[in-house]
């Protein structure tokens, strides 16, 4: 079970970076 939820929060981790870098391209792009 401990796996899982390092898997999971791994997940969300690699979409909040995701999301941040996204977000940081916007910004340069505008």
């Amino acid at each position: 079970w401990r796996q899982l939820g390092g898997q999971r929060r791994q997940i969300l981790f690699k979409r909040k970076a995701i999301l941040r870098s996204a977000q940081q391209a916007l910004r340069l792009m505008n």
